[in-house]
C-alpha cells in the first residue's frame, strides 16, 4: 500500500494550505497583513480599507469583496488560478479581483 499525505483526503485542508503559503509569501514583500481564521479562511486587503475573505473549498475558493463592511461582489473561483494571480506580484488583494474579473466578469468595487 502507498502511504498518502494526510491532506489526499481532504482536499479543503491542502487547499487551504496552499492558499496560505501563496498569501504569507505575498505578506513578506510588505503587503498588508492578512487575517488567517481556524477554518483555513482568511481576510486579505488593500491600502484603502478593502476586503476579500477567501475560503477555500476544494478546487474552488469562495471570494467575498467588501467596502466599508459592505459586500460588494461574491463568487467562486479557481483555486490554482488564485494561487497563481497572487504570486504574479501585484498583491494579494488586487490578485483577487483580477480572478474574481477574470473567472465571473467586472466586479463591482
Amino acid at each position: 500500500m502507498i502511504p498518502q499525505r494526510a491532506d489526499a483526503a481532504h482536499p479543503t485542508t491542502a487547499a487551504a494550505r496552499a492558499l496560505r503559503q501563496a498569501i504569507e509569501a505575498d505578506d513578506a514583500l510588505g503587503r498588508p497583513a492578512a487575517d488567517f481564521s481556524p477554518d483555513g479562511g482568511v481576510s486579505v486587503f488593500d491600502a484603502l480599507g478593502r476586503s476579500a475573505r477567501l475560503q477555500p473549498l476544494g478546487q474552488r475558493t469562495r471570494i467575498s469583496l467588501a467596502d466599508r463592511d459592505r459586500l460588494v461582489a461574491e463568487a467562486e473561483v479557481d483555486g490554482h488560478a488564485l494561487i497563481s494571480r497572487i504570486g504574479s506580484g501585484c498583491g494579494t488583494y488586487h490578485a483577487v479581483v483580477i480572478a474574481l474579473d477574470h473567472e465571473n466578469g467586472r466586479a463591482r468595487r
